[in-house]
């Protein structure tokens, strides 16, 4: 034991372990209900919290959570009680503001979407959960900035259809050509297409009555190219200091009337030294109202027919200013995409392949992980090697996943592989080890052995992760899990692994 904790390369082995086991940070227990999102009327964000205790009733799975909901109608009080974690094995327990229950689609809702609670911190892809990935590409070029509002307005049509959890992102070939990728857990490949294809009813109502659709909205400035769209720091002094954006939309004149008429029946107030018409503009898309989206009238523009109106709004800070403006103009935009996109790829697994492809992937695991074994105790007649190869593997995989766990890397099919190619490399380098340790030499002979192996060893490292960086943008980002976790697992090997091999090898051996 003494030899173990005064040397480093040991010791730098059982810490990668250790950390891998907080990072992963594995849950015995899975009781409750886990929040994938959540909004109004809820006043807190519970993303990521587990719902143990709804109105004193106690959640342990999905069925808890339902009948919780049964015994509560809309006006009732509720009284949530959540856990989130805060460091590894350590959570806290949260008593959530109450509020009343609402009526959605003639049912009690309480403002979260909810699934069963992770095992562990990792994260699986489609291809292991169940779901649909696409890969869609814009029907011509864009700018970076109207490529980032595809992304927002994606995201926000998605959401604002009922798909919480949606992943869209951005990802970039080897040519430099930029396509978009939309995960969506639990639906199937025609429900994707019919989303991304859907135009919701979109309606802006001023107290109900309805002002314009989505039919009335002719152009929404992003660029401010051409159209009006800024972003300016007000205020005399850093205290006062408020960031305000404005940005310019087109509508038909038919909505511009309707505007006019209703807004001059409204009389104003006066709110924070500036005149209002006494309503707000509210945005519904399929007769559901758009939360935190309504927008105030000035005085100024009250009976003016205007076909080219100017949204403005402010936050205390810059970035707060940008989101909320790029939340408004994806709402305006969500009804139809200001580009045509084109489906290139659909992948579709249901959430029971997923489970029998991790299951198969495991035993096969198993079963080359023995064979490997039996051949080296033929090969050396030494048990206490096979155990360690053994220990060292594994080793080498788990601390792999718990660096996969601390950078939130979706664990598709092609991540597997990656982690199974890298054990391959790891076994490939500790048989190289054995040969050099296991021939009768002098401890001087050994250790300059051990130094030519850890050559070859770093020679094959450094050509394998230079094929892998092509890897990383190859086939629009297909393989990028691939390389990732190749990557991952060839540094962990080089770094941590292979060198406590060659010590526990040597001590094994009393070579040491």
């Amino acid at each position: 034991m003494k030899r173990i904790v005064t040397n480093y390369k040991l010791l730098l082995l059982f810490i990668g372990v250790i950390f891998a086991i907080a990072a992963i940070n594995p849950r015995i227990d899975t009781s409750g209900v886990y929040v994938v999102s959540s909004g109004a009327p809820l006043e807190q964000d519970l993303k990521g919290h587990t719902i143990v205790a709804i109105n004193n009733h106690t959640i342990y799975s999905l069925d808890d959570y339902h009948d919780a909901l049964a015994n509560i109608a809309p006006g009732d009080t509720v009284r949530i009680t959540t856990t989130q974690p805060t460091y590894p094995f350590m959570y806290d327990t949260i008593e959530v503001y109450p509020f009343l229950a609402e009526e959605k689609e003639n049912q009690t809702w309480i403002g979260t979407y909810v699934s069963k609670p992770p095992s562990s911190n990792l994260m699986f892809g489609l291809e292991l959960s169940g779901g649909t990935k696409l890969i869609l590409k814009p029907d011509e070029t864009l700018s970076p900035t109207q490529f980032e509002n595809v992304l927002s307005i994606l995201r926000e049509r998605l959401d604002l259809f009922g798909v919480k959890g949606a992943g869209v992102s951005s990802i970039t070939d080897l040519s430099g050509e930029k396509f978009i990728q939309v995960e969506l857990a639990g639906v199937t490949s025609q429900e994707a297409r019919d989303l991304l294809e859907k135009e919701g009813k979109f309606e802006a109502k001023i107290r109900n009555e309805t002002v314009f659709t989505g039919t009335d909205i002719r152009d929404v400035c992003i660029s401010g190219v051409q159209c009006t769209m800024t972003l300016q720091a007000r205020g005399l002094t850093q205290q006062d200091l408020y960031w305000e954006f404005a940005f310019g939309i087109s509508i038909s004149q038919h909505a511009a009337d309707s505007f006019a008429n209703i807004t001059n029946q409204i009389e104003t107030e006066f709110e924070n030294g500036q005149e209002y018409v006494n309503a707000t503009i509210d945005f519904y898309i399929d007769d559901e109202l758009i939360e935190d989206a309504s927008l105030r009238i000035p005085a100024s523009i009250k009976g003016i027919a205007l076909t080219d109106p100017v949204i403005t709004g402010g936050a205390q800070t810059k970035e707060e200013a940008q989101q909320e403006m790029r939340y408004l103009q994806s709402i305006l935009q969500s009804r139809k995409l200001p580009v045509k996109l084109n489906i290139l790829n659909v992948q579709s697994v249901s959430p029971t392949l997923g489970k029998q492809f991790i299951e198969n992937i495991f035993f096969i695991f198993i079963i080359a992980i023995l064979v490997v074994d039996v051949i080296i105790a033929a090969r050396y007649k030494n048990i206490k090697l096979v155990g360690v190869t053994i220990f060292v593997s594994l080793s080498e995989i788990f601390i792999t996943l718990g660096v996969a766990a601390l950078i939130n890397w979706n664990l598709d099919i092609a991540s597997i592989a990656g982690i199974i190619a890298s054990v391959g490399t790891g076994i490939d380098d500790q048989i190289v080890i054995l040969d050099e340790v296991k021939n009768k030499h002098s401890d001087a002979q050994i250790t300059r052995r051990i130094k030519k192996a850890f050559f070859i060893v770093i020679a094959a490292f450094a050509v394998s992760i230079a094929s892998m960086i092509p890897l990383l943008f190859a086939g629009a980002g297909l393989l990028r899990g691939f390389a990732v976790t190749t990557i991952i697992g060839l540094c962990v090997g080089v770094f941590i692994t292979r060198p406590a091999f060659a010590e526990l090898v040597k001590m094994v051996e009393g070579k040491e």
